[in-house]
């Protein structure tokens, strides 16, 4: 038998990544802003699809960064992010 979409929906709950997750103040922000249950549930759709765009077109690195990082001693970790942050002010 064919998975309704809220079973579907139901079967990934705490498995979506963050990055396209929803926060509960976005949630709550499109449910202030939209009086029709319909409008906001397909601006959350529209939402979600463009966390899921957005993440994906994330530089490659950054992944390998926070693996880098990840084998770092905590001091090390510590002057590496003064260090970017010096380069950032610049």
């Amino acid at each position: 038998m064919k998975k309704s979409v809220v079973e579907k929906s139901n079967e990934m709950l705490g498995k979506i990544d963050t990055r396209y997750d929803m926060t509960i103040p976005e949630i709550e922000e499109i449910m202030e802003y939209y009086t029709d249950i319909a409008a906001a549930i397909c601006c959350a759709f529209r939402y979600g699809y463009l966390q899921g765009t957005n993440a994906a077109k994330q530089p490659w690195y950054i992944e390998r960064i926070v693996n880098l990082l990840k084998t770092m001693e905590p001091g090390e970790v510590k002057d590496m992010y003064y260090f970017v942050q010096e380069m950032a002010v610049v």
